[in-house]
């Protein structure tokens, strides 16, 4: 496990056990006399809106495993899409956020982690 000093911005990391996205890091102090600390301000990939969190630098952070895939969109039923991915041919369910507008035989990037399918953009 790293140290938050060693956390660069655009990896993925746990917080509260789910995955976060570190969008910017910051230097804070709380007064005169104390250490300074790392304020990491995070975007979560299953819910919405920035957190923020306040680690020490020597304190150790979680990595995530992130598995990324690609492939098209085969077909979509409510708030489900069926993608098949690109490279291992395998059709999975994937749940679909509510601002996401995804399109029938468009091409887009999903991720997968402990079990969960989570479509995150189109791929270029």
């Amino acid at each position: 496990m790293p140290e938050a000093k060693d956390v660069k911005i655009g990896e993925w990391i746990i917080f509260n056990r789910e995955p976060y996205k570190l969008k910017r890091k910051e230097i804070v102090t709380a007064g005169t006399h104390m250490h300074s600390k790392l304020k990491f301000i995070m975007q979560g990939l299953f819910s919405t809106g920035e957190k923020s969190a306040v680690y020490g630098h020597h304190d150790k952070v979680d990595i995530a495993e992130l598995e990324m895939k690609s492939g098209p969109v085969i077909s979509i039923a409510g708030n489900k899409c069926q993608i098949m991915d690109s490279r291992s041919y395998e059709v999975v369910d994937v749940e679909m956020g509510p601002d996401l507008a995804v399109e029938e035989g468009k091409v887009v990037m999903f991720v997968l982690y402990n079990g969960r399918h989570l479509i995150i953009g189109e791929a270029r």
